[in-house]
C-alpha cells in the first residue's frame, strides 16, 4: 500500500487462518496437564473453532474484501487467493469428545479408527461449509495442522497426520506444518507425511536466543526440504530487541538463501502489519516495506560498520591488538587501542 492507502502490488499469495485457542477452555491443540484452566479439547472447542472462521464482516469475509479491494487499485478482478484452515489437533487424552457424527455415542478418541473419522468430518465439514459461501477471490487449498510437534512415542499420532494428509490429497488439497524450534522430528515433515512444513526458529519469542539459531534453522530446513518461518508482532515498533530480532530473519533469509530459495511462513500475531504501515515512526514504515521487499526476494541486506577501543584492566588503550570477525576479516587496533 503506497501512502495514499492505494495497493501497488500484491504481498502474499496464501493466507493461514489460525485458530488456536478456545473460550471454553479445551484445547485445540495437545493437552498438557501442566496448563492452568485447561482440559483435553472435546466437541464444543472444535465446533467453536469452525464457526469462528466464517463470522459475518470479519475473518474469511474480511479477507474476502480486502482482496476485492486490492484486486480492484490493482484492476484485477479476477484475483483468486489460497486459503488454509486450521486442523486441531484429534488429541488421544480426549476421552469424552462428543458425538461429532450424530450416531448417537459419545466419541473416545484413544481409538485410531475415531480420529481419522473425525478428521475426514471435519475436513468435509468445512470443505462444504467454505464452499456454500461461493467466494469469489479465496481458493480452499488445504489445511494446516495446529500441533507444532509430532510425538512418535505416541501410538497412531503419525498415522494420523499421514491419514489426514492423504485424505486432504483425494480431495485435491494439501496439509501443511509449522513445528517448533524445538520440535524433535521439525526437520521429518515431509517423511511424516506433511506436503510441506516450514520450520520456526522462535528466535523472536526466545531473548536468550542469537541470530545464530535463525541460521541453524536456516541449515536444517535445506537439508530436509522445508521451509522458514519468519516471525514478529507489534513489539518491534518501539522496543530495540524485537527490532533487531526481526531484522536478523531477513538477514539470514539473504545470507542463507531462503528469501528466494524456499517456502516462507509469516507469523504476524494478529494487527502487525497493519499497525507498521499506519504508525507515525519511520522505523516501522521501514519495517513495513522491508517485509514487503523480503516477500518479493528483493530486500537487500544492510552493511554496517563497528567501532570500538580495546583496553587492559587499567582501562589503558592495548596498541595493535587484532580482532577477527566471523567472516574473517581481520583489523588492527591503533596505537590508543581504537579499530573500526
Amino acid at each position: 500500500m503506497n501512502d495514499k492507502g492505494v495497493a501497488e502490488d500484491y504481498f502474499f499469495d496464501t493466507f493461514l487462518m489460525l485458530t488456536a485457542f478456545s473460550p471454553y477452555k479445551g484445547s485445540l491443540g495437545r493437552y498438557y496437564d501442566w496448563t492452568a484452566g485447561s482440559r483435553p479439547g472435546t466437541l464444543q472447542d472444535w465446533k467453536w473453532a469452525m464457526d469462528r472462521v466464517f463470522e459475518k464482516d470479519i475473518q474469511l469475509d474480511g479477507l474476502e474484501a480486502a482482496v476485492e479491494q486490492v484486486s480492484g487499485d490493482l484492476k484485477d478482478p479476477g484475483k483468486k487467493v489460497n486459503v488454509y484452515l486450521t486442523l486441531p489437533f484429534p488429541d488421544p487424552q480426549s476421552k469424552d469428545f462428543g458425538d461429532f457424527n450424530g450416531d448417537g455415542t459419545v466419541k473416545n478418541l484413544e481409538s485410531l479408527d475415531t480420529r481419522k473419522a473425525l478428521i475426514r468430518w471435519y475436513v468435509d465439514t468445512m470443505t462444504a461449509r467454505f464452499e456454500q459461501q461461493k467466494y469469489k477471490h479465496l481458493r480452499l487449498s488445504g489445511f494446516y495442522w495446529l500441533q507444532k510437534d509430532l510425538d512418535m512415542t505416541v501410538a497412531g499420532e503419525q498415522e494420523s497426520v499421514k491419514y489426514a494428509s492423504e485424505y486432504l490429497r483425494q480431495r485435491g488439497m494439501r496439509l501443511g506444518w509449522t513445528p517448533w524450534f524445538g520440535a524433535r522430528e521439525r526437520g521429518n515433515g515431509q517423511r511424516l507425511g506433511f506436503d510441506f512444513s516450514a520450520i520456526q526458529p522462535d528466535h523472536y519469542s526466545d531473548e536468550n536466543s542469537t541470530m545464530a539459531r535463525v541460521e541453524e534453522t536456516a541449515d536444517i530446513a535445506y537439508a530436509n526440504e522445508a521451509g522458514v518461518e519468519v516471525e514478529f508482532d507489534q513489539r518491534m515498533i518501539d522496543l530495540p530487541r524485537y527490532r533487531q530480532a526481526f531484522y536478523n530473519y531477513l538477514i539470514t533469509g539473504v545470507k542463507k538463501q531462503f528469501m528466494n530459495d524456499a517456502l516462507i511462513a509469516y507469523y504476524q500475531d494478529i494487527y502487525a502489519l497493519y499497525d507498521l504501515y499506519h504508525s507515525e515512526f519511520p522505523a516501522a514504515k521501514q519495517m513495513y516495506t522491508d517485509i514487503y521487499k523480503f516477500a518479493k526476494g528483493k530486500f537487500t541486506a544492510p552493511i554496517g560498520s563497528f567501532a570500538g577501543r580495546v583496553v587492559d584492566r587499567d582501562g589503558n588503550g592495548i596498541a595493535g591488538a587484532t580482532l577477527t570477525d566471523q567472516g574473517g576479516n581481520v583489523v588492527a587496533a591503533d596505537v590508543y587501542g581504537r579499530f573500526e
